[in-house]
């Protein structure tokens, strides 16, 4: 059975539409990046760097494998500063001195299959955007794990590298899509301990980079007319259903899903 269908998307007309130059950038893609394996406290740390006009260093994230949710990415609290320091570069240092590589996979990074399913349309303060409830699959790369994500102007989504644990059975994937609906649009990069063969379905969501840490923006009026956060990017804007248009994208590999 071939991989690749091929169907025609409808989408909101001003989401398809590049949108105009702004006054100031607020903000920019979430990036990660793989730090190691704690063997002695059965952990994997991540960073996430929160690309905006903060400033702000890196979050140190964690999958907990001895937890009772050890799907749930846990903030390192001496990670929330401000600032990149002394004492967040003395942490870093020693994080760094006790971890081990984990074992990388190459895999292909468009899935086998990316079903949309679902459309709706956010609005925000650069415009409408249509918004992508998609689910991805790839008996090759992800096994029978099965992954749900949000994406907001394009619902194509990217495995861009995967990991296992040296010794164990986990695997870890870092999951790359259009997730942050602030200018003309942002990456984000989320790392997703895969679920097991049997388990449900993965969300896949940026996590929190603070509890209630605002967008920096250029001014205060902006500020106050954009009451938005990193930490709700997919989660926060009101739907506006059923507005759609004439105007659609074709996309290479996404079929429909099923009735």
């Amino acid at each position: 059975m071939s991989r690749v269908r091929r169907i025609l998307l409808v989408v909101p007309l001003l989401s398809v539409i590049a949108i105009g130059a702004v006054e100031a950038s607020v903000g920019g893609p979430a990036l990660a990046e793989l730090l190691g394996w704690d063997a002695r406290a059965s952990k994997v740390f991540f960073r996430i760097q929160y690309v905006d006009e903060g400033n702000q260093p890196p979050r140190v994230f964690c999958f907990d494998l001895a937890a009772r949710k050890p799907a749930q990415l846990t903030r390192v609290s001496w990670s929330e500063r401000d600032r990149q320091d002394s004492l967040y570069d003395a942490n870093l240092a020693a994080l760094r001195r006790r971890l081990r590589p984990l074992d990388e996979h190459l895999c292909e990074t468009i899935p086998a299959e990316t079903i949309v399913m679902g459309v709706d349309t956010s609005r925000t303060r650069n415009g409408p955007w249509a918004r992508y409830h998609v689910r991805v699959r790839d008996p090759m790369c992800l096994g029978d794990a099965t992954l749900e994500m949000t994406t907001v102007g394009d619902p194509c989504v990217r495995l861009i590298r995967q990991w296992t644990i040296p010794g164990r059975s986990e695997r870890i994937a870092l999951v790359s899509f259009r997730g942050l609906p602030y200018e003309t649009g942002y990456e984000v990069q989320v790392p997703v301990l895969l679920p097991r063969p049997g388990e449900p379905a993965r969300n896949v969501e940026l996590p929190k980079r603070d509890p209630g840490v605002a967008v920096h923006h250029a001014s205060s009026q902006d500020a106050q007319a954009c009451r938005l956060t990193f930490d709700s990017a997919l989660e926060s804007y009101p739907v506006e259903p059923g507005r759609k248009s004439a105007i659609g994208f074709e996309s290479d590999h996404v079929v429909p899903a099923t009735q």
